[in-house]
C-alpha cells in the first residue's frame, strides 16, 4: 500500500474521504453534565436513577458523535448528481438512551449501505432542543413537528431520491421523511 500507483484515481479518492477515527473531546462528561444542569434537568445532588440516565445520556452523546464521524460526503468535487435533503421528522413517542443508541446505529448503517452502493450521503442527528424564530404557522410548540435528523442524498432525480429514501429505517418505525431537492446556491 505504500505504492501510490497500485491506486486508481478514484480509487485514492475514495480511500482519502473515509473517516478517520478522532480522538474524543476532553471531558465530555463534565460538559454534559454542566449543560443539564444549565437546563434545569438535573438536580444538584442526582440520586441513583439520574445518575443511571446521565450515564445513558452521555453514552447517547458519544454514540451519536462517532456516528456522525462515520457517515461523511465521499461526493466528489463538480459531481453532476442533484443532491437532496431528506429531512427526518422526529419520533411522537420518545425513545430510551438504548433504543436512541440502537436506532442512530441502524440508520448509520443505511447510510454506509447506500454510500458502499456508490451513492454520495451524508447525515446529522440533531439535538432535542430549538429556537424557532420568526411566525409560527403551526399549533405545535416550536412551530411544527421536530426535525430530528437529515440525510443529505446525491440522486439523478427527485424520484429516484424519493425511492432511495423509502428503504430508510426511519419508515418502518411509523417516522416521516420529508424529501426535499437542493437547489445550487
Amino acid at each position: 500500500m505504500d505504492d501510490d500507483r497500485e491506486w486508481t484515481p478514484e480509487e485514492r479518492a475514495a480511500l482519502d474521504a473515509l473517516a478517520r477515527p478522532e480522538p474524543l473531546p476532553a471531558r465530555v462528561e463534565e460538559r454534559i453534565v454542566d449543560a443539564l444542569r444549565g437546563e434545569g434537568r438535573l438536580r444538584s445532588r442526582p440520586g441513583r436513577m439520574a445518575w443511571a440516565r446521565l450515564a445513558a445520556a452521555a453514552l447517547l452523546a458519544v454514540a451519536s458523535f462517532l456516528a456522525g464521524r462515520h457517515v461523511r460526503d465521499v461526493r466528489p468535487s463538480g459531481s453532476p448528481l442533484p443532491r437532496f435533503a431528506l429531512l427526518i421528522y422526529a419520533d411522537a413517542v420518545p425513545l430510551t438512551a438504548v433504543e436512541e443508541e440502537q436506532r442512530v446505529d441502524e440508520y448509520r448503517r443505511w447510510a454506509l449501505g447506500l454510500r458502499d452502493r456508490g451513492r454520495g450521503i451524508s447525515g446529522e442527528k440533531l439535538g432535542d432542543t430549538r429556537v424557532v424564530l420568526g411566525a409560527a404557522t403551526s399549533a405545535e410548540p416550536g412551530g411544527g413537528p421536530a426535525i430530528g435528523g437529515f440525510f443529505v442524498l446525491e440522486a439523478a432525480s427527485l424520484e429516484e431520491a424519493a425511492q432511495l429514501a423509502r428503504s430508510c429505517p426511519h419508515l418502518k418505525h411509523g417516522g416521516r421523511i420529508e424529501v426535499r431537492p437542493i437547489d445550487p446556491t
